[in-house]
């Protein structure tokens, strides 16, 4: 790893963060020389079969690389060993950017305002011909699915299921991030200072950011907050028009099991869930 960093870096600490169940995440400190002290994040795909670690990484550094070039607050790729062959398994090193997670904000508009203005850019992004980046997928197959059995109202899952199963409406196809919720924007203070976890990021509708993000706020909060998001990024780009269809898209990501986001007790979380389905289903 000193060497990914250059000739004069000695890494003089180390500590584990949480990942998602899928990676591992390190932050690292390293003298580099006349340079001074640097901050680093390095990350690996252990879960995973070994595989799909090779491909993780490099859709990651690829979409890093990318971004480098934009106005998206990305962080700086350092160095990418897809095969493992020097950093012993496949690993990813990059920039560690200033600020922390948010969950808790002192003023929800604020906050959801300042997660709002990061889409349009992310959105905007050209990727040039020759940078491969993945389709958009869904990461449940919906003819998989059944109605949750935990679930007191099965006609309201019928819906949900037979409508995300059907053809998808007309919406705007550009690069997206794909897994864009509040654990993974970045704050200090009343700013929005990185937007972390690019692996999973596609070509694909714009509307499933936007979907995926109101389910976890949902979830962690409730229907009037993401209401007020989807409210505050229309605002922003002009009277956005929002698609229900892919909300119920994003839903269905959360089954079979509906874990709550960000830790949290089960029972509440399932009963915040079926609020925000009934009140995306009163939208078609």
């Amino acid at each position: 790893m000193e060497e990914a960093l250059g000739a004069d870096a000695w890494i003089v600490g180390m500590d584990s963060v949480s990942g998602t169940h899928l990676n591992a995440v390190h932050t690292v400190e390293a003298a580099l020389g006349k340079a001074g002290m640097g901050s680093f994040v390095v990350k690996r795909f252990p879960a995973e079969p070994p595989e799909e670690q090779v491909r993780a990484v490099t859709r990651e550094a690829t979409n890093l690389e990318l971004l480098a070039a934009t106005n998206v607050p990305a962080p700086r790729l350092v160095a990418a060993d897809p095969s493992g062959g020097e950093a012993g398994e496949p690993t990813l090193i990059m920039q560690r950017l200033p600020g922390a997670v948010v969950l808790d904000p002192p003023a929800i508009e604020v906050w959801l305002r300042g997660m709002a203005e990061l889409l349009p850019t992310v959105h905007e992004v050209v990727v040039p011909i020759g940078t491969e980046v993945r389709p958009f997928s869904t990461y449940n197959n919906v003819e998989e699915l059944d109605v949750p059995i935990w679930s007191a109202d099965p006609a309201l899952w019928s819906f949900v299921l037979d409508t995300a199963g059907g053809p998808a409406p007309e919406s705007a196809y550009s690069f997206i991030h794909r897994d864009f919720h509040p654990g993974n924007v970045l704050w200090l203070g009343d700013l929005t200072s990185g937007l972390i976890d690019w692996e999973p990021a596609s070509i694909g509708p714009s509307a499933m950011d936007l979907a995926h993000c109101r389910v976890n706020l949902a979830r962690l909060y409730d229907v009037a907050v993401a209401d007020a998001f989807l409210g505050t990024h229309a605002a922003l780009t002009g009277g956005y028009d929002h698609q229900p269809y892919f909300d119920l898209l994003a839903v269905i990501e959360t089954l079979p099991q509906a874990l709550p986001p960000y830790g949290g007790v089960l029972t509440p979380h399932r009963a915040k869930l079926e609020a925000y389905v009934r009140s995306v289903v009163r939208r078609f």
